[in-house]
């Protein structure tokens, strides 16, 4: 059964706007999203993950803030120059970990917390693998990989 999030709701509209941080970066034109952008499209892959566990009720802001920060450590190691631009406009030092603290303002700390089963992960990355969003990625991730990348935050 899946709680939904910890602390108040706020916290999930809130959370979700941080994390949505990259948009104003397109707006500002640090980030046009095309295909040849390796920051785009790793949101397009946060975006994947964050997706897949909607069919489970969760909230969708709350999902990118826990997916991003492991989805940047994914991506730097193809495209280190954009992830390090993306850390400059949401002027932290690690971007990951940035987006680890914006994260914790809201309460979301772990899958776990969101009352998301273990023996679920598996299946939720096979499917966020076979998604759009990942296969336009620089750095496409088996269902592997998206499987450790969950475990790691779960």
């Amino acid at each position: 059964e899946v709680k939904g999030p910890p602390g108040t709701i706020n916290n999930v509209n809130e959370t979700g706007a941080l994390d949505h941080a990259n948009s104003a970066c397109a707006a500002s034109g640090l980030n046009d999203f095309d295909t040849h952008d390796p920051i785009g499209q790793m949101v397009s892959q946060v975006q994947t993950a964050a997706d897949s566990w909607r069919y489970y009720g969760l909230p969708h802001g709350a999902m990118n803030a826990l997916t991003l920060a492991p989805a940047l450590r994914f991506i730097a190691i193809v495209a280190p120059q954009e992830v390090v631009r993306f850390g400059s406009s949401i002027r932290g030092g690690d971007p990951a970990v940035k987006v680890e603290q914006l994260a914790a303002l809201g309460d979301f700390g772990r899958l776990r917390d969101f009352g998301i089963p273990e023996d679920e992960i598996p299946h939720v990355a096979e499917a966020a693998a076979a998604r759009p969003g990942n296969k336009n990625n620089p750095r496409e991730a088996t269902p592997e990989q998206v499987e450790e990348l969950l475990r790691s935050i779960w």
